[in-house]
């Protein structure tokens, strides 16, 4: 029996617009959520501390596999830089980013958008000495807060899944293919 995973499960979107006409899609991809709580801390004249709650934050760490499993004829390749693409104009227009980090299209499913920034540098790694697939770390940042922690779940029937680790990619069809970094 599949398990429904809390926040979703599925692959990495990103787009410049809210409705995702332009969106960019990363199949072979891990994406980690969390929610970091944003406060005023006072210290009062009693020396007692006051907090302030302002609400929840998205940071959203992303995995990228330019791996091209499937003879995928370069899709990951293509769609890698197109979020490259959407990066730079972005960064040039002083815009933010609006991702979906575990996408999923399936009825009955729960798939979270955040309006982003993006926090790390880019560091596109080979994932062995063979270069026979690359790997890119990615950090975005909501640039809005939210008042409540999103709830939600995937759908359990759910394919094309990246163990947690990264180790291991199931795809549609139930192979399994390891991956070295």
């Amino acid at each position: 029996m599949a398990k429904r995973i809390i926040w979703g499960a599925g692959y990495f979107q990103a787009s410049e617009s809210a409705d995702f006409a332009d969106a960019v899609k990363v199949e072979y991809s891990t994406g980690q959520l969390h929610f970091q709580q944003v406060c005023n801390d006072y210290e009062n004249i009693n020396h007692s501390i006051r907090r302030i709650f302002k609400g929840w934050r998205p940071i959203i760490n992303i995995t990228l596999l330019n791996a091209n499993f499937n003879t995928s004829y370069g899709l990951d390749t293509f769609n890698i830089l197109k979020l490259l693409g959407i990066i730079n104009n972005a960064k040039q227009q002083g815009k933010g980013i609006y991702i979906r980090p575990r996408y999923d299209n399936s009825i009955n499913v729960d798939t979270f958008t955040f309006y982003c920034e993006l926090t790390s540098d880019i560091n596109i790694q080979d994932g062995d000495n063979a270069s026979s697939f690359q790997k890119l770390d990615l950090e975005f940042r909501g640039i809005n807060l939210l008042q409540t922690i999103p709830l939600g779940a995937s759908n359990p029937q759910g394919q094309g899944w990246i163990r947690e680790d990264g180790k291991q990619y199931i795809d549609q069809n139930g192979n399994i293919y390891n991956l070295v970094f």
